[in-house]
C-alpha cells in the first residue's frame, strides 16, 4: 500500500509527466523482502549508509531492524568497523563532540557524546582499543565498563571492574580509592566471542571477562603478564606475550574459565613495538625493531609485515614485503591502521608506504616506502606538527594510533 508520503509525491507530477518518465517508481512501497535485502547490501558497505537508508520513509524503518535498540545485546552487524575517532588535543568541538573518520572514503562526521558531559567517563583510546570501531568507556565513579556505539548511540553496560576485587574493598565506603582506579585501568579491550567482552589492565597484570547481563567479571586463567599488543579479530581477542601469538579461548558449555592458548611464534626476537590490522579477511602483524638513527640521536623501528596463515593446518606467519600499488599503513604504540585504498587520500599519502610514530613526545615522523622490484625498503623522517591546526593529513591518522600529549 502506497504511504501518503508518496502519494503526495505522485501527485505532484501530471499523468503526462509520468507517462514520459516512465522511470518512476513509489520507492516507498517496495515489498518488505526486497527493503530488507538491499539494507543488507548497503550494511555490508558501511554503516552510515544503512542508518541513512532507515530514515528515508517510515515503511523503510519499519522493514529494517534498528540498531539503537538492541537492549543488552551485542550484534556485530552494526558495528562501525570502517570508522575511527580522530584524537586531537584540543578538540574544537568541546567537551562531547569528536570528529570520526571513514577510512575508506576519507569522510569526517562530528559525533556528540554526552557520556563525556560530566568528564566522568574515560574513554580507551586507539585503533586497537577500539573493538570494530566500538568505543570502550570506563566511569570513574563506579569503575563500570560501557561498550558505546557513536554511530548508532546504542549503550551495553558491562560490570564494574570493582567486581575483580570484592575482597579488596570490603568493608571500604567512600570514593573508590586513587590508587585502585589507577591499578584498573583499562589498557586494551575486544571480544573474545560474539557476545564476550575482553578487557586488559597493565597496572595489576590482569585480562577479564564478562558478558552483558554478568553480575562480575571473571579474570582470564593463569595470565599476570604485560602485553606487547592487542586485537579483535573475527570476534576473536588475539594478544601478544613474550614474542607468541595467543588467543583468548571461552568454554562453550562455561564451566572452565577463559584461558590464553599460543597460536603463532614471531621470527623477530628483537620486537620492541608491534600493531595487528585486519587486512581484508587476513590478520596483519606490523612489527618493529630498533635500528641507528643519526638524525633522532637514538634508536628507531624499522618495520616489517607479516600475515597469519595455515600451512598444513598450522597457524604460521609469513611475511609481506609488498603492500600493493594502492594501500598503506600507520602504525603506533596504539595499534595499526591499513588504507585499503589511497585514492581519497593521494597526494598526502603515498602507495606501498609506512607511516610509524611511537610516543607522543616524539617530534617526527617515520616513512617507510617499500620497493615491489626486489622487497627492499627506504625510511626517511618529516617532522611531526606540534598543534592540531597545523596537523596534516598523515600527522592526523597517526594521531589515531599514538598517545597524544595534552599540554596545559
Amino acid at each position: 500500500m502506497a504511504t501518503r508520503r508518496s502519494l503526495r509525491i505522485a501527485n505532484r507530477s501530471c499523468p503526462a509527466e509520468r507517462e514520459e518518465h516512465e522511470e518512476w517508481r513509489d520507492w516507498a512501497s517496495l515489498p518488505v523482502d526486497m527493503v530488507g535485502k538491499i539494507a543488507d547490501l548497503v550494511l555490508d558497505d558501511d554503516l552510515q549508509g544503512f542508518i541513512r537508508l532507515r530514515a528515508v520513509c517510515k515503511p523503510w524503518m519499519a522493514a529494517t531492524p534498528n540498531p539503537a535498540a538492541l537492549g543488552p545485546q551485542i550484534d556485530h552487524r552494526f558495528h562501525p568497523r570502517r570508522w575511527m575517532m580522530i584524537i586531537e588535543r584540543h578538540p574544537a568541538g568541546g567537551a562531547t563532540l569528536r570528529r570520526f573518520l571513514n577510512i575508506d572514503t576519507r569522510k569526517v562526521i562530528e559525533v556528540d557524546l554526552p557520556w563525556l558531559a560530566t568528564h566522568t567517563e574515560t574513554v580507551v583510546v586507539g585503533s586497537a582499543r577500539a573493538p570494530e570501531g566500538m568505543l570502550v568507556l570506563r566511569d570513574e565513579l563506579t569503575l563500570v565498563v560501557r561498550l558505546v556505539n557513536p554511530l548508532t548511540r546504542h549503550v551495553v553496560d558491562l560490570p564494574s571492574l570493582c567486581t575483580l576485587a570484592a575482597q579488596q574493598l570490603d568493608g571500604h565506603s567512600g570514593p573508590i580509592p586513587k590508587e585502585f582506579r589507577a591499578g584498573h585501568k583499562v589498557e586494551a579491550a575486544g571480544f573474545a566471542d560474539r557476545s564476550t567482552v575482553v578487557v586488559y589492565m597493565r597496572g595489576i597484570k590482569a585480562m577479564a571477562v564478562a558478558k552483558p547481563g554478568d553480575e562480575r567479571w571473571t579474570r582470564v586463567e593463569g595470565f599476570d603478564r604485560v602485553l606487547l599488543s592487542s586485537f579483535t579479530f573475527q570476534s576473536h581477542f588475539y594478544c601478544v606475550v613474550n614474542n607468541i601469538l595467543n588467543k583468548v579461548v571461552m568454554d562453550p558449555a562455561g564451566a572452565a574459565p577463559p584461558r590464553l592458548v599460543a597460536f603463532a611464534e614471531l621470527h623477530d626476537r628483537a620486537v620492541n613495538m608491534l600493531s595487528m590490522v585486519d587486512d581484508g579477511g587476513k590478520l596483519m602483524l606490523v612489527c618493529s625493531t630498533p635500528q641507528r638513527c643519526a638524525l633522532l640521536a637514538h634508536r628507531q623501528p624499522r618495520l616489517r609485515l607479516y600475515e597469519l596463515v595455515l600451512e598444513l593446518g598450522t597457524p604460521t606467519l609469513r611475511r609481506v614485503t609488498d603492500l600493493g600499488n594502492d594501500r598503506a599503513v600507520f602504525t603506533g604504540e596504539l595499534g595499526a591502521l591499513l588504507l585499503p585504498s589511497i585514492r581519497y587520500y593521494h597526494p598526502s599519502v603515498t602507495s606501498n608506504t609506512m607511516y610509524f610514530r611511537f610516543g607522543p613526545f616524539q617530534r617526527y615522523l617515520g616513512i617507510q616506502r617499500m620497493h615491489t622490484n626486489n622487497g627492499s625498503f627506504t625510511i626517511s623522517y618529516a617532522p611531526m606538527p606540534q598543534d592540531d591546526q597545523a596537523a596534516t593529513l598523515v600527522a592526523h591518522l597517526l594521531m589515531c594510533v599514538t598517545r597524544v600529549h595534552r599540554s596545559a
